[in-house]
Formats: C-alpha cells, structure tokens, sequence
C-alpha cells in the first residue's frame, strides 16, 4: 500500500534558517518539494555530485581487492586526501602497466637472440662488416643458406629460424625472409627494466591493498558527510526567499506515520508551520508500505514504475501471480532444488544488515514456486516422471473399490492385471479400450491414483501431475484468471479515487464474463432450464452492454459515449484476446526447458558408454548441460512474468504510474 502523506510549509527567519535546516536534517522526515529554479543553476553541486562518483568507486576499487579489513584505522583522516592518493596510485599503475605490456613485446622479441653487447655490432659496422637481422621458417632458412649470402643462424624455436646476415658492403641486398627491427637495449638492460616498473607495480599493489583494509570506513564516511552536505546545500536552493530575504519558505512531504514525530519537533521548535492534505495537482511522492513478504517484490515493481499517489500500490496483488508464473516458465523441480540451495548457501553468508539478502530470500521463494510446479509438471532434471511405468494389479482392483468406482467398469479393467505400460497415455488408452472413453473421462484419477509406478514414492503424488494439454489449459486459465482480476482491480481504483459512475463501464465488462462464464457452467449442469437459457444470455449481454457503451465517458452525452464505448469494445476484445495468447509463454517456456534438459540427459547417456572415461565425461556434461539449461531458463523464468506483469497485468488494472520515490532529507 501507498503511505498517506501531508504536505508541510515552513515559515523560518533568515538568521535561523541554517540551524532550522541542520535539526530538520537530522530529524530526516521531511521530503523536500523542489523547485523548478532549484538545483540546476548550482554549478557546486555537480561538482559534488561527481566527487561522490568518484568516493563510491574507489570504495568499489578496493572492495574488490578483497583483502581482510584491519583494525586499525587509516593513517589520514581526510577522505578526500586518501582519495586523491588513490586515484593517483592507480593512474600511475595503469601507466606502468601499459609500458610493461610494450616493454614484454620488446622482450619476447629480443629473447630469441639472446645477449649481445649493441656495441660490437657498432665496430663492425665501422669496419665494414655490416649485420641485419631476419627470422623466417627453417625450411625457408635451409633454402637460403645455399645461396652467395653469408647467413648465420642464432636460434631456432617451433620451427623458426632466427638468423643474421653478415655483409662487407653497405648496400642492402633482397632477402626473401622478415627482416627484424630490435630494441637498441641489450636484453640484459631491458629485463632490468622489467623488473624495476614490476617493483613499483608491486608497491602499488601493496599500498592499494593496505588502503583496502583501513581506509574504506573512512571513504564511507566522508562521503556519506558529502552526501549529506549535498542534500543540505539542495534544500538551500530549494526554498522560496520573500520579504528582501528575510523570510525562508520550505515545502515538504512527512509521511502519515512519522506526522507525530514531526509535529513534536516542531512545537519544541516553535516554528510556524501549515499542514494540509495533498492537492488534486500536487507531485506526491511515493512511500510504499508492504509486509515483510510483499516488500521482496517492490524491486520488480520499481524496474517499470513506482506507483502515482491516486492509484493502488499493485505489487502485493501482483506478487502470487510472479511467484506462480516464475515456477511454471522454469517449471522443473531439480532446478528448483537447485536455485533453492544457491539462494539458501549464499544468504548463510551475507550478513542480516546486507542489501543482497532480501533478493536471496526472494530466490529462495522463487525456488520453492519452482519446485512445486515442476512436481504438477512431473518433471525432475529434465527426467519425465508422468511415463515412469503403469501397472495394475489385484491391490490396484481392490483400491478401486474404496474409490467408489462402479463393479462392472473394475470388472472390465481387471482384464489389464499384471500388464506393465511404460507411457501414461499408453496405459490410458488401454483402460479407455476396456472401459469405454466416456467411463474414463469420469474416472480418470481414479484409475491414475491406482496404478503402479516403476518408482514406488511416486505412487503417492504422481496422479495430481498434469500432462502437457492441462499444462496448457492451466496458463489459460491462469492468463483470465489475472486478466479478470486486473478488471476488478480497476474498478476498484476507479471507484475509489474518482466515484462510482466511472467505474460502470469496467463493472459491465466484469459483469459480462463472469455473467458468460456462470452460465455457461450452470446451464452445463442443467441448473438453468433449458428454456430459459437464450433469455439469460440475452439479460447478461444487454446489462453488461449497456454499462459498457452509455458508461464509457460519463461525462459527456449518451451517444458520444456510446459511440467511444463501441471504439473500446473492439479494444478490449481484441486486446483480451491477444493478452490471453501471451500467457501461452508460460507453458512454452516450462516444456522448452524440459525438452532441452531431456537432450542433455540422452546425450549424457551415450557418453556414460565410452569406455573408461565415460563415467568422467558423464558428469562433467551433465554439470555443464543442466548448467547452462538452468542459467537460460531461470533468465527466460525472470523475464517473461515481468512482461506479463507490466503489460497484462498492469494494462487491464489501469495502472498510470510515474511517482516519484519518498527521499527524506537527513
């Protein structure tokens, strides 16, 4: 739910103003109404709002350095000059490092040749000898060698030959092989260069890492002092000046729980206030107040849009919803074994205060829904357990019986005693050739419950899986289901925050489906009498109809309303109609990933029967395939309920959006 909130004014003198600021500040309830002249004409406080960029990554800089935190504390205590020299430190390493990846070319280039002294290479030069460098394969090298030209070869590596040529004249002949260009330091010199940019890589390193065990709590606090001199100096640009600056004038929000609190501090103060409800045109901002469990979906809930503050907070509503789409997209309870124990390992070692916890314990919630979907899909990594073996014996006869089942259609299944059917619908189609289909049909369960699995726990539970038709028709009927409860949803709102008339219209169309639906079940059962039937029908269409039409715009004249009431019929129909395929993700995507992780368990298989190493090979594939399967589907599992939320779900509600988050200033 949306917390209420009253909207505050504040009339300070100007000598008090800045020590009214600094208790309002810690008082830290007030929300502050910015205004349009406000924080953009501050050139300070872009400045400020980088330098907090620049505290919030150096502190991630050395969190990753993941080095143990010391007890004793940082040497300065100035932030911002610890975080100068950081920035510095890194700067320099970074330049080093680029001039050891140049230098550790110029070496692996150079090693080949080994050590030689440039200046012997110099004095024969002068004397006329002249020496060029070349390198090329060793056949190429075997092929020059026979030539006029006075080759030597230096080195061979991996079949390259590293030569030189030594010439008595200065002109330079064609050689058909790459002449090399080396360092003019000997190779000597430059591993001595190496070593000294390593050393002070390594003293970087060193102090980075002694800056990451006693200087993050002092990083943390001076930004978080920043932080807070920002929202201050923001306040300050925010208040209305009258009376030749006399007078400082301060709007702000407190929500409805905290107005106590407030109201004390402000008669202590004796400052004079106003309090006043929220204007019709007023930007309120946007407290949400959900229990424990619903507060783990406002991050999803936040990834479209916060609520506006005439409107319903939909996140408690769409929560079971998310829950239940999540497992059926994922839809395997192995996987959700899984995603249940990395949720659970990883929350045992976050502390209680981190920001991750309550996104494990979404997960872990996720991979319960995941486990007891796969359990009414009835599949296991990837292994279907609906075709785990029927077989009907004479304690499946005599289980019969206590199940109410007829004598004559148990006396017809008893032909099937002791025979053994891998598949369900094998097993199903035998029973409906006994039995006839229409007797199936009215005793399906009955006859699931009481055959035997090739497993026996599965006994117990295997009868409540669906099998893909129903798994189909269950993300239909859950689509409506939702859809419907959008509609009403709606109303509500609308009823809520506008009156009832405006609501009529969405009332007629919850009128005509349930009104459709009813009728359809009760005249099925014969509850309607046949005669009556089309004169039902006809009421609930013409009732719904006419809400829908004459009720479309309230405001305006029946035929103008009417005429937009056909314009929104044609809408909603086929926008329904389109709302309900999309709820068909749901199934794809559960038997999608089944599927897939039933080619992994095939292949695995087949590697299980090399000699050897197929045991090895087996759960190496096995780890990987399941891996990669379960990392794609919970991806997919994630997304598309999302979609389905704030597309579906939100669109048939009426949900506007657009608020504005509850930012106190403290």
């Amino acid at each position: 739910m949306i917390t209420p909130m009253k909207k505050y004014t504040f009339l300070v003198f100007h000598r008090e103003y800045q020590e009214f600021l600094n208790k309002l500040q810690q008082l830290g309830v007030i929300h502050v109404i910015e205004k349009a002249t406000g924080e953009q004409l501050s050139q300070e406080l872009h400045d400020q709002y980088r330098l907090s960029q620049e505290y919030t990554q150096t502190i991630k800089l050395l969190e990753r350095r993941k080095i143990e935190k010391s007890d004793v504390p940082a040497e300065e205590t100035d932030g911002e000059t610890v975080l100068k020299s950081i920035q510095s430190l890194t700067a320099e390493l970074e330049q080093i490092s680029q001039q050891l990846t140049t230098l550790r070319k110029e070496i692996a280039g150079a090693e080949p040749w080994g050590q030689f002294d440039w200046s012997t290479i110099r004095s024969l030069a002068a004397s006329g000898i002249h020496i060029r460098f070349f390198n090329s394969s060793m056949k190429k090298f075997e092929e020059l060698s026979g030539s006029d030209l006075h080759f030597e070869l230096i080195n061979s590596q991996g079949g390259m030959a590293y030569f030189i040529l030594l010439d008595d004249t200065a002109e330079k002949k064609s050689v058909d092989a790459d002449e090399v260009t080396l360092p003019e330091k000997t190779l000597l010199e430059l591993k001595e260069d190496e070593q000294r940019l390593q050393d002070s890589v390594d003293t970087i390193h060193k102090t980075l890492d002694n800056y990451a065990a006693t200087a993050i709590p002092l990083l943390m606090g001076s930004r978080s002092a920043l932080l807070s001199r920002i929202s201050f100096r923001k306040v300050e640009l925010n208040t209305q000046r009258e009376a030749d600056d006399s007078l400082m004038i301060l709007e702000g929000w407190v929500p409805e729980d905290k107005q106590e609190e407030t109201d004390w501090f402000l008669d202590n103060e004796a400052v004079y206030h106003e309090i006043s409800d929220p204007g019709k045109d007023d930007k309120i901002p946007i407290k949400l107040a959900n229990s424990k469990f619903f507060k783990l979906f406002e991050p999803i809930g936040d990834l479209y849009s916060l609520p506006n503050y005439n409107e319903l907070d939909l996140t408690p509503l769409f929560a079971p919803f998310f829950l239940l789409f999540f497992g059926l997209c994922l839809g395997d309870t192995g996987y959700g074994i899984v995603l249940l124990l990395i949720a659970t390992l990883a929350k045992l070692k976050v502390r209680k205060t981190d920001s991750l916890r309550p996104y494990l314990t979404l997960g872990q919630w996720l991979g319960f829904s995941t486990i007891l979907m796969g359990m009414v899909s009835g599949t296991f990594f990837g292994i279907n357990l609906l075709d785990t073996g029927y077989l009907l014996t004479q304690d499946s006869i005599t289980y019969l019986r206590t199940l109410a089942v007829p004598s004559d259609i148990i006396e017809k299944a008893g032909n099937l005693t002791g025979m053994h059917f891998n598949k369900q619908g094998d097993y199903l189609s035998a029973v409906a050739k006994q039995i006839g289909e229409a007797n199936l049909k009215d005793y399906r369960m009955e006859f699931l419950r009481s055959a035997f699995s090739d497993f026996s726990f599965l006994n117990y539970f295997r009868h409540l899986m669906l099998d893909s038709n129903q798994m189909f028709l269950l993300a239909i009927i859950i689509g409506l289901v939702q859809i419907f409860f959008g509609m009403c949803v709606k109303a509500f709102n609308i009823i809520y925050h506008r009156g009832f008339k405006y609501a009529l219209s969405t009332i007629g169309w919850i009128l005509l489906f349930t009104g459709v639906v009813g009728w359809f079940f009760l005249s099925k059962n014969g509850i309607i009498p046949e005669e009556f039937k089309k004169a039902v029908l006809i009421v609930i269409i013409c009732v719904s109809g006419f809400l829908i039409l004459v009720f479309s715009d309230p405001d305006t004249n029946p035929l103008i309303s009417s005429l937009k009431g056909i314009w929104d019929v044609y809408g909603m129909l086929s926008g329904i109609f389109g709302d309900t395929l999309s709820y068909i993700r749901l199934f794809a995507l559960g038997t999608s990933s089944a599927i897939l992780g039933l080619v992994f368990n095939i292949i695995g298989m087949q590697i299980l029967d090399i000699a050897y190493a197929g045991p090895v090979l087996f759960v190496i594939f096995m780890l990987f395939g399941h891996g990669l399967n379960i990392a794609m589907a919970t991806l997919g599992a994630f997304v598309h309920p999302v979609r389905l939320t704030f597309v579906e779900f939100y669109k048939n509600a009426g949900f506007s959006g657009g608020g504005k988050a509850y930012q106190p200033f403290k």
